[in-house]
């Protein structure tokens, strides 16, 4: 990959990390408005694109029957230049994990309202995704790096309605950051893979979408997912942003369950030393908990880590060391499964997938 190349990488996605620069205390308002809503329509659609300086991301967590699991971020954003990007994690085809990003000029996103369908390389047609939700949903990639051509075409069925907690808004700093669920839980049916070796697969998805108007005085430290499907209408979400420099329990995001389809959305607090922790060992600790509004616990355990990745992989030294020295740090994934402990003794299996800077 050339050097001009990797650098548009890097600011395709550096919007996301610049949230990470600001160093003085940071001020997170509660979410006053805590019913549970439907997104509309247009939830669904870019919202930050009048903006200066913007970032979105709608980020997909599939789950395969056999075995596989795909991480795939659709996003925009702007920093110097404005761009759209796809980013993909393959894991376990074969045993193998794949990797790839891409970039385009923003100008040539389609989001087509009327067909339902945002595209972010019209031209080609080969990375969109489509369906108004929650009647139906799609989504198709056929691009390459280095030789490898990712293959995936997956159609969404039984997909249970979005939640909007509130506005769907939270405050840092007296400045909005946005997050949506788009689909807590749906059944996936397509196939997936690299070059020949494309399996027909079916599983189970998960869509949030994250969005803000940006400048380095907006920080984040940590992300943090953990989503648990047994049915369609038994399931447990947790999705949290930790801002830099606030205090150590106070996060912004919820938690959400369905109980035989009666859907409930908590506030939550992180266990005390759980940023001590990370903050000193560069990752989440294998076991810690938060408290939910109700004052239940909930415990997260971690056993087996599939994959962890610096979002700078792909630059060369010298755009990675600039890159290290403009957030203090480099920007790390870390996907794996593990179990969600609710109260005592309800252990239910999930998947983890959280970001730190390190």
């Amino acid at each position: 990959m050339s050097q001009t190349s990797a650098f548009k990488i890097f600011c395709a996605w550096i919007l996301l990390l610049v949230f990470l620069l600001h160093i003085s205390p940071v001020t997170v308002a509660a979410q006053t408005d805590t019913s549970i809503n439907t997104p509309d329509d247009n939830d669904i659609w870019a919202k930050t694109l009048d903006g200066s300086s913007f970032s979105e991301f709608w980020t997909y967590q599939i789950y395969l029957d056999n075995g596989m699991s795909l991480y795939i971020i659709y996003s925009v954003s702007d920093l110097r230049s404005s761009v759209s990007g796809i980013r993909v994690s393959m894991y376990n085809l074969d045993g193998q994990n794949y990797e790839i990003n891409r970039e385009y000029p923003l100008e040539n996103l389609s989001q087509d309202e009327d067909g339902y369908k945002f595209d972010i390389n019209p031209r080609q047609d080969n990375i969109w995704f489509k369906g108004k939700l929650p009647e139906s949903h799609e989504i198709y990639i056929n691009t390459d790096k280095s030789g490898d051509r990712f293959k995936i075409n997956l159609h969404f069925e039984d997909i249970q309605p979005g939640i909007k907690y509130g506005n769907g808004l939270f405050e840092i700093n007296g400045k909005n950051m946005g997050i949506i669920t788009h689909i807590p839980f749906a059944r996936v049916t397509g196939y997936a893979g690299i070059d020949d070796n494309v399996k027909d697969v079916t599983g189970t998805a998960y869509m949030d979408h994250t969005f803000q108007y940006g400048n380095p005085g907006k920080v984040l430290q940590s992300g943090y997912r953990f989503i648990q499907h047994t049915s369609l209408n038994e399931w447990e979400l947790t999705y949290f942003l930790d801002p830099k420099n606030s205090n150590n329990t106070d996060v912004l995001g919820y938690h959400l369950s369905s109980d035989d389809g009666s859907v409930a959305a908590h506030k939550i607090q992180l266990e005390e030393g759980v940023v001590d922790y990370y903050t000193s060992n560069n990752e989440f600790p294998n076991e810690f908990r938060v408290v939910l509004d109700d004052e239940r616990m909930i415990t997260y355990l971690h056993q087996n880590e599939i994959g962890r990745r610096s979002v700078f992989a792909d630059l060369n030294w010298i755009a990675r060391k600039i890159a290290r020295g403009f957030i203090g740090g480099e920007y790390y994934d870390h996907r794996g499964v593990g179990v969600m402990r609710i109260g005592e003794d309800q252990n239910l299996p999930g998947h983890y997938n959280y970001f730190i800077v390190r």
